[in-house]
């Protein structure tokens, strides 16, 4: 047996994300007597490599130009032949492919790719994993349908495949207490709105952000005063907010970027929403969830594996803002429900959705392939 598991993490980048958080607290959380970490990213720095080098991890960022900088790749297998890791571990699609390719060049003992999302869009990210499999041991899908949907559209076989769930770190998901709430809500300059509802995000057509605008105009007209706070960055920011200017529903809206606090604003929201057309596992309703807060999300594949329909919230059918727009007046109208989906939400969250549980399960992984292939 190894003493000391020597693990080469590669990402596509280390900006905010859900795939860059769940890096973050898997590198952060694993046992330092048994595992020595070190972090790649293809692009350039980012906050996530700002918050693991303050826990002592080594990042180093290729500082890649753009997708197609085939120099980063060599760069790559140059400090894999150095290090000489056990394992490599890769996360999001660039890095899975690029990855792989160069830990197999250097005969790197255990290589396994995380998938985060379904790729409903690209078609050709399904080809190219399919293409490269066999040089993969594992690939970790963060949900039973996401591992559903990869072995049938990707024909990737069921023994290379094994979930892991993403989570949240319950302890550091706190509600705010009333006097933060208050300066919170200065800040914003949302004060005299009432209710709030919310959603955190990219702007991208993944996210159906269009169908969340056109359903608040419809939750306007019972509630004339509340409020919809969107939190997040993308290519569809500027389209999202003239589509908040023609449906005359600007006034209400705020779309507040790029958050650091965005769990400490969801503290604000009576109701989390998200719209996505397509998932893998959205850690931000898990966040959400571990606020106490019901959630109103669309039923997709990821979703329905973390909200329990009409117990912890409700799931509707995506592209449907009437559908979406009703719900969430039904939750605005009845606090006890609200209140009670909530409780159940954290408790289900804190139950199945443990960081813990993730990195313990991550770790029997590592461990069962370092034995075969090293024995």
């Amino acid at each position: 047996m190894i003493k000391t598991c020597c693990i080469a993490y590669l990402i596509t980048e280390l900006n905010v994300g859900g795939a860059e958080n769940s890096l973050y607290q898997l590198v952060t959380h694993l046992n330092p007597k048994k595992f020595s970490p070190i972090v790649y990213s293809l692009s350039g720095e980012g906050k996530i490599a700002e918050k693991l080098r303050e826990k002592g991890i080594e990042v180093i960022c290729l500082g890649a130009k753009n997708k197609f900088d085939f120099a980063i790749f060599f760069k790559l297998i140059r400090l894999l032949k150095k290090q000489k890791p056990h394992i490599l571990h890769t996360y999001l699609f660039h890095a899975n492919f690029m990855g792989r390719i160069a830990g197999w060049m250097n005969r790197v003992p255990v290589i396994i790719s995380t998938i985060q999302v379904m790729e409903v869009e690209r078609v050709h990210h399904l080809y190219l994993d399919m293409l490269t499999q066999w040089m993969v041991d594992k690939e970790i899908c963060v949900s039973r349908q996401l591992e559903e949907f990869t072995r049938k559209k990707a024909k990737i076989s069921s023994s290379k495949l094994v979930t892991i769930y993403n989570a949240v770190d319950i302890t550091s998901v706190k509600p705010l207490q009333v006097e933060a709430k208050n300066k919170l809500i200065q800040e914003l300059s949302i004060a005299g709105f009432q209710p709030i509802i919310g959603t955190v995000a990219r702007l991208t057509t993944q996210k159906g952000i269009p169908y969340l605008l056109k359903a608040f105009q419809f939750i306007l007209k019972d509630f004339p005063d509340c409020c919809l706070l969107i939190i997040g960055h993308g290519s569809q920011k500027q389209e999202l907010e003239a589509l908040s200017e023609k449906l005359g529903i600007s006034s209400n809206v705020k779309f507040l970027g790029f958050r650091e606090d965005a769990n400490e604003i969801m503290n604000l929201m009576d109701v989390f929403v998200l719209s996505s057309l397509w998932e893998g596992l959205p850690l931000t309703i898990l966040e959400a969830q571990a606020l106490g807060k019901p959630v109103v999300a669309t039923n997709i594949s990821g979703t329905k594996e973390i909200i329990k329909d009409k117990e912890t919230g409700f799931l509707i059918p995506p592209k449907n803002q009437e559908s979406l727009a009703s719900s969430v007046k039904l939750l605005l109208q009845n606090p006890e429900m609200r209140k009670e989906f909530g409780n159940k939400g954290r408790e289900f969250v804190t139950e199945n959705f443990s960081l813990v549980k993730m990195v313990e399960n991550t770790r029997k992984l590592y461990y069962e392939l370092i034995n075969q292939k090293l024995q």
